[in-house]
């Protein structure tokens, strides 16, 4: 209700880094907005500005008894999360909503990345690739359904004998370019290998060095891609073990799995219920009641 395109009819946007994207709506609505998607469990705290932004997971990994992906990825989104009281404030939102997962809104966190008061220095992006068994061969299988490399901080899981004994970190992706600017879309590189008990001091040291080092003066050299293609991965190696990392060194050939669509039915393994992966062309979803109204798209609805 929201959400009306220039035709009148509502629709939500689906991104490929699994947001949910709200267009068009008017300033009047906009604290409603946000208030009201709070009360569903979820926050568009960290949707935007010079932070991270929401952690990508496979959805399926949720299901997975070989690596519960989704898990890592909720843990990582809340330790990276920004202050909270100043969103609650300004959006009035209920300070006993709870979240997705049932905790309250208002719960302190036991650990939590210090932004400072000049944040990071551009957006941040993290994702965390899979590993799921084929329930037909019995095999377990490497997933990069969320394209890991293609962020600025990816996570791979590293697997003996179907359990996961470490991780891999990858540092310096982005597809993003602007004309005209000295810019470059650049896929992430291997930077260390990570027991369980270090992935935490690893990753909150890889984010601290580009809050450090990030270029504050040109918005279009900020990204963590350019301090890794200017300085190199042994200088950040140098600077995550100044601030207390320790790992191994990286496996450049090591194989992340190929890209799974998971369209169609698939099986959960640990329940064996079904999902169903569906294609949405550009993400759209719009709310056409068949009344042949324009949808601000160039195409009218038609009933069936």
């Amino acid at each position: 209700k929201y959400t009306p395109a220039p035709g009148g009819v509502p629709s939500i946007r689906l991104t490929t880094r699994q947001n949910v994207q709200f267009h068009w709506i008017k300033k009047d609505d906009l604290i409603k907005v946000v208030s009201e998607v709070a009360h569903t469990g979820f926050l568009g705290i960290n949707g935007c500005g010079d932070n991270t932004r929401n952690v990508m997971a496979c959805p399926l990994s949720r299901y997975s008894k070989v690596y519960n992906a989704v898990a890592d990825a909720h843990r990582y989104g809340k330790f990276f999360e920004l202050p909270i009281a100043p969103h609650m404030q300004i959006f009035a939102i209920d300070p006993n909503v709870t979240r997705f997962d049932g905790s309250p809104i208002t719960e302190p966190r036991k650990e939590a990345f210090e932004y400072g008061q000049s944040l990071l220095n551009r957006k941040f992006k993290i994702a965390f690739s899979n590993a799921l068994r084929n329930l037909e061969t019995g095999e377990i299988e490497l997933d990069n359904c969320v394209e890991m490399r293609t962020n600025d901080m990816g996570v791979a899981p590293i697997l003996e004998n179907g359990k996961v004994v470490a991780y891999q970190a990858y540092i310096g992706g982005g597809q993003g370019e602007r004309n005209g600017k000295a810019s470059s879309s650049m896929l992430s590189q291997p930077v260390a290998i990570f027991t369980p008990e270090n992935l935490h001091k690893g990753l909150d040291a890889i984010v601290k060095v580009h809050q450090e080092w990030g270029d504050r003066q040109n918005r279009h050299w900020a990204r963590l891609k350019y301090v890794v293609w200017k300085e190199g991965i042994g200088w950040y190696q140098d600077r995550i073990r100044e601030r207390g990392a320790t790992f191994e060194q990286p496996n450049p050939e090591y194989d992340i799995g190929r890209r799974m669509m998971h369209h169609g039915w698939s099986t959960q393994e640990t329940n064996g219920k079904l999902s169903y992966g569906m294609f949405v062309e550009c993400g759209r979803l719009v709310d056409r009641d068949g009344s042949g109204r324009d949808d601000g798209s160039g195409a009218t609805s038609t009933k069936g």
